[in-house]
């Protein structure tokens, strides 16, 4: 964080000749003090300083106030306790504000809007949202945070340091708070009770958010659109939509976004990291949603009901493709054919198979393509009988089997996880699960109106608009239509004579790399 001059205080007087009505003010944000010694502690709130360290832990601070309190939990000198969860305090002011946290009990209210607060710097930070102000900088890079705890886990971004680790899992957090809150996971504690119903909540945010079920208020809106929000922490994430601001950022590869909840779940697939436990099997999950899902399977429970039907399901997703099985809703039509779709997203897609214009050019003959993919599948129309060297990771294929090896050495680059069976390497933990299940025969994803079985959650959903009669991807050679442009790809290669896909190992050729790699793991494993 930013040091800041320590030179003389910033003085005015307004109005007033007596020294004791002289008022000290931070030239960093709104903070005015009537002693100079209580801006001097303030400024530590800018610059991270905190001088008083505890000699038998980590914990520091900014007051030493603070240290005296702290030390208390170190003395076994009796301290009061919270009725609705764990917590102790030194001070009953401190549990009195703390309480609040339970009840509900907000006595501190904003002069700009509706919200209310249980906390005097609760009010501080959100009057923040008015004002724009940002105080709290880095000083390493351009971010400011209207918090200091959001400037916290910024930095954390440039250090890597997580020095707070979980003993139930392998889980690593910035700050204690984080840490505290993420053990409830496993605890299953939830402390924070609706006054209005039986809703229990792990975190004070959630129980706002769910009051908000009752009352309907949403009190903070945001000045460029219609959405209103709860909390205003959620407004600012909103506003992070219109700004394209993405301060959150991997420090393992490129990916960058506005929530810090979306970092850590993809960090996730890095590490490999699946916190969330079922208490009933072996099972694990990056998402407290998979472990719900998961859950059902115990359970046994299908509370997603067809109203047409006596058909039930455990998935929200698996009813909403069921029931285009009775409506057939087909709400979106071409203005050019008969076709129509579910969705505006597959109209768009199938209206490109009527566009003139054909930009891709054959170098060897006077066709033209829409697509650069239609092109590729053409020129292989010109290379018969030619030998061609093919990727088995993708759909690249060359006629020098040293232009193959530089190829491939695209797929190997920063990819640290790498299968015990073949050749295969990717970046994500998560992809190398996925590819061993195709040498395990593993498919754990079913279709719950005909039995196919598939390794990914996509290749299903596909599948399903085959039931739903959903074919929004049409090829430009023929009648043809596909409900995934996977299959468009593969039906094109039918319109080739030839076979381009040549076995280095024998003289087995094919249409499709997907073969040859079956070809290969079936005919050759060993190499």
């Amino acid at each position: 964080m930013r040091r800041h001059a320590e030179g003389k205080q910033s003085v005015r007087e307004e109005g007033c000749h007596s020294a004791s009505d002289k008022v000290f003010y931070c030239d960093q944000c709104d903070y005015r003090a009537r002693q100079s010694s209580h801006l001097t502690r303030h400024r530590k709130v800018h610059t991270g300083e905190k001088p008083f360290l505890c000699d038998q832990c980590d914990y520091k601070t900014v007051q030493l106030s603070n240290l005296k309190r702290h030390k208390a939990v170190h003395s076994g000198k009796k301290r009061l306790s919270c009725d609705f969860c764990d917590y102790t305090a030194g001070r009953m002011s401190e549990l009195t504000e703390h309480v609040r946290t339970h009840t509900g009990g907000k006595p501190f209210v904003c002069d700009q809007c509706d919200y209310r607060a249980n906390r005097t710097r609760s009010l501080v930070r959100h009057k923040r949202v008015h004002t724009g102000e940002r105080p709290f900088s880095c000083d390493r890079c351009d971010y400011r945070a209207s918090q200091s705890g959001d400037l916290t886990r910024h930095a954390v971004v440039h250090t890597g340091e997580r020095p707070f680790s979980c003993d139930q899992c392998d889980y690593r957090a910035g700050r204690p708070s984080d840490l505290t809150r993420h053990r409830r996971v496993h605890s299953g504690e939830r402390p924070h009770l609706c006054d209005l119903c039986d809703y229990r909540a792990s975190q004070s945010g959630d129980l706002t958010r769910h009051r908000a079920t009752h009352t309907g208020e949403k009190p903070f809106s945001c000045d460029q659109c219609d959405y209103r929000a709860v909390r205003p922490s959620d407004l600012a994430k909103h506003a992070r939509v219109h700004t394209r601001e993405r301060p959150f950022l991997c420090d393992r590869c490129e990916y960058k976004t506005a929530r810090s909840g979306s970092l850590k779940k993809h960090m996730r697939r890095h590490t490999g990291e699946k916190p969330f436990i079922c208490d009933q099997c072996d099972y694990r999950s990056t998402t407290l949603i998979l472990l719900k899902r998961h859950l059902i399977k115990h359970t046994g429970e299908k509370p997603f009901a067809c109203d047409e039907c006596e058909y039930r399901t455990a998935d929200r997703g698996n009813l909403v493709s069921h029931q285009k099985i009775h409506s057939r809703e087909m709400a979106f039509a071409c203005d050019r054919c008969d076709f129509r779709a579910v969705c505006a997203a597959y109209l768009v897609k199938h209206k490109k198979t009527h566009a003139t214009e054909r930009a891709f050019a054959c170098g060897l003959c006077e066709y033209r393509a829409t697509t650069a993919q239609n092109l590729r599948s053409h020129t292989k129309t010109h290379l018969k009988g030619v030998k061609l060297f093919a990727c088995d990771e993708c759909d690249y294929s060359t006629t020098a089997s040293v232009y193959l090896k530089v190829h491939k050495s695209k797929h190997s680059a920063g990819k640290p996880f790498a299968c015990d069976q073949c050749d295969y390497r990717t970046k994500f933990a998560a992809s190398l699960k996925t590819h061993v299940m195709r040498h395990n025969g593993e498919k754990p994803f079913e279709c719950e109106l005909c039995g196919y079985r598939a390794v990914e959650k996509g290749r299903i959903n596909a599948h399903r608009r085959s039931h739903a009669g959903v074919r929004p991807h049409a090829c430009d050679l023929c009648d043809y239509a596909a409900a995934s442009a996977n299959h468009l790809r593969q039906h094109r290669r039918t319109h080739d004579d030839d076979k381009p896909f040549q076995c280095q190992l024998c003289e087995y050729r094919c249409n499709f790399p997907s073969y040859l790699r079956k070809h290969k793991l079936k005919k050759h494993p060993a190499k």
